[in-house]
């Protein structure tokens, strides 16, 4: 056993999330104690408060995916998966098979509304920590420089024959 440093509030948080979800991942369902954190969608330390609308209880790999903006849950309710975890390390084969698995599937919701996720909060979470793939056609140059800088993943495709005469 280990001892993790905690802020005050945090444990209060984890098992105020503990009781909403009944015990189990909002993603995977997974119930094993050990690996589930209570991860905050706006950060704490960016004045999110310690509320179960600002939480999800989620296994510890997906809390650090989520917090570096690898994946994230939409308004909407939906987990996503971007593809920037493989085009920036290009080995995380397990995590690849999550976004066929996971990507676009509901969340498991607690039982009472009231305990739902704010999707104000999740809104923010998609727009400023969500890490997407954008395609911006063959001109990279500046622009991939500029994309980056606004956390997106700059990729360039080339045209299919069919569509190629109208680029």
């Amino acid at each position: 056993m280990y001892l993790r440093e905690s802020r005050p509030g945090q444990r209060i948080f984890r098992a105020s999330l503990f009781a909403a979800y009944g015990g189990a991942c909002a993603i995977t369902n997974e119930h094993s104690v050990p690996v589930l954190d209570g991860a905050h969608i706006r950060p704490y330390a960016e004045e999110g408060p310690d509320r179960v609308t600002n939480g999800l209880l989620i296994r510890t790999d997906l809390h650090r995916l989520f917090d570096d903006g690898y994946v994230t849950v939409t308004p909407e309710f939906h987990f996503e998966v971007g593809n920037t975890l493989r085009d920036e390390y290009d080995n995380g084969r397990v995590y690849y098979a999550l976004r066929d698995e996971l990507h676009g599937r509901r969340i498991r919701l607690p039982e009472h509304a009231e305990d739902w996720p704010d999707r104000s909060a999740l809104d923010w979470h998609s727009r400023e920590r969500y890490r997407r793939t954008v395609d911006i056609g063959a001109n990279l140059g500046l622009h991939s420089a500029l994309m980056a800088r606004c956390g997106f993943t700059a990729q360039a495709f080339e045209p299919d024959p069919e569509h190629f005469p109208v680029l």
